[in-house]
């Protein structure tokens, strides 16, 4: 998985390409820590290249939004395909990362 970080309507965004899987999320939870770090608390995931969104991916994607909103921050997911969307809603979790709006989009 490669990471682009870029500024989007004065929100930092993180575009993510590749497979999500177990074989990723360290690294991801670390550039998440270190995004943070840096005093970013408004964080947009762009995940539209990303054409495998594991269960350990999923995991990380709830980690990542405990570490902004711990800190008053939020996190913002675009770019899902319905691959994606389904597999957040499988693992009962896509309420907790979407949100109304985006479940319904």
């Amino acid at each position: 998985m490669t990471f682009h970080e870029s500024i989007r309507n004065s929100r930092r965004v993180l575009v993510l390409r590749g497979d999500f899987d177990v074989f990723v999320v360290r690294s991801f939870l670390r550039r998440i820590d270190l995004i943070v770090a840096s005093g970013c608390r408004d964080l947009t995931l762009d995940l539209g290249g990303v054409p495998f969104l594991g269960a350990r991916g999923v995991s990380a994607l709830l980690a990542a939004r405990e570490t902004l909103e711990a800190r008053g921050g939020a996190l913002h997911l675009t770019g899902l395909d319905d691959l994606a969307r389904w597999t957040l809603a499988t693992c009962g979790v896509d309420q907790h990362l979407l949100g109304d709006t985006q479940r319904a989009a």
